[in-house]
């Protein structure tokens, strides 16, 4: 079965106008990695308000990360399911970023107490998982895939490990949303690579 097709699509357009391999994918890491940072801030500025920084900033992230799908050449169903993953894991964070502003008791344990809200981030993010492995498999060999290689296995060896952990009766915390990060970092690096000129 084939995953992916190509590296990239560079027959878009816009990716040649702006000579990066991915602008969105840029702008999706960025938003992604400064969550905490921002949080950090808008704590110390205003002594609240980080849960929401975190999670406009991830709603964003999962947005920007969506539209970088198009400059990716993967097969339907990978593209497909990645895209799925991407907006419904994004509203989720926009939820929980409404419920922290309202402040609302049935808006706050809908977003963050609902066992099925919780399985939906669960598999989204697995969905969007699957994106990442599918376009780190196309990528030539340079250390920046090694390094994608090492953040998609830390990732599976943690989440086994929860699932022993919970098979076995034990309570085991997931580190897949910060160990996310990693992967995020090395899409920044990818799509911020230069286009060669063609001729």
């Amino acid at each position: 079965m084939t995953i992916a097709t190509h590296e990239f699509d560079t027959s878009n357009p816009a990716i040649r106008r702006s000579a990066l391999r991915s602008p969105t994918g840029l702008l999706s890491g960025i938003a992604v990695l400064s969550a905490l940072p921002l949080a950090f801030l808008t704590v110390a500025t205003f002594g609240a308000g980080d849960g929401i920084t975190v999670h406009i900033a991830l709603g964003v992230g999962m947005l920007l990360l969506f539209l970088s799908t198009f400059d990716f050449r993967a097969s339907g169903w990978l593209a497909s399911a990645g895209r799925a993953g991407m907006i419904v894991l994004g509203s989720i964070f926009l939820l929980q970023a409404a419920a922290e502003v309202a402040q609302s008791p049935e808006l706050l344990g809908l977003a963050y107490r609902n066992s099925s809200i919780q399985w939906i981030e669960k598999l989204s993010a697995y969905t969007i998982l699957i994106w990442f492995a599918g376009v780190w498999l196309v990528q030539p060999r340079s250390l920046n895939r090694t390094f994608g290689g090492l953040s998609l296995a830390a990732i599976f060896v943690s989440e086994l490990y929860s699932l022993v952990a919970v098979l076995d009766g034990r309570s085991a915390d997931s580190l897949l949303h910060a160990l996310f990060l990693l992967l995020f970092a090395w899409l920044s690096i990818e799509s911020g690579k230069r286009l060669r000129a063609n001729g």
